[in-house]
């Protein structure tokens, strides 16, 4: 948040380099993706829960729920992380305009297949 509000009282002027702007927005994508996954998580364990009462607490282990966890964090990972490396392919040609801007990407491409939640 400190950097959206810097971003949006600076009138869009970007001081803090490329990289930076990259990890931001990228932090920014982990961060929203792993509460969504988290919540799909907690939805399906209740619905377990509430399916299956007598056997859910044999079922949902410390274990298993540490794999849920761990596969919420990884997933979240693998669609914000090598992001860098596509807005960075994509925006190749304007390093000038870049270089105090920190807009998130437009491409189509990447903006369809993130928001792909399976």
């Amino acid at each position: 948040m400190p950097f959206s509000i810097m971003l949006e009282a600076a009138g869009g002027w970007w001081p803090f380099g490329a990289d930076w702007c990259d990890v931001w927005h990228s932090l920014d994508v982990l961060a929203s993706t792993a509460s969504i996954l988290n919540l799909s998580v907690i939805a399906l364990d209740r619905y377990w829960a509430i399916t299956d009462p007598i056997t859910y607490p044999t079922r949902m282990s410390v274990g298993r729920a540490v794999v849920f966890i761990g596969l919420v964090w990884v997933c979240s990972a693998a669609i914000s992380f090598p992001a860098i490396a596509w807005w960075r392919h994509v925006a190749a040609g304007d390093a000038e305009i870049r270089a105090y801007t920190c807009a998130f990407t437009d491409d189509s491409a990447y903006l369809v297949l993130s928001s792909q939640r399976s």
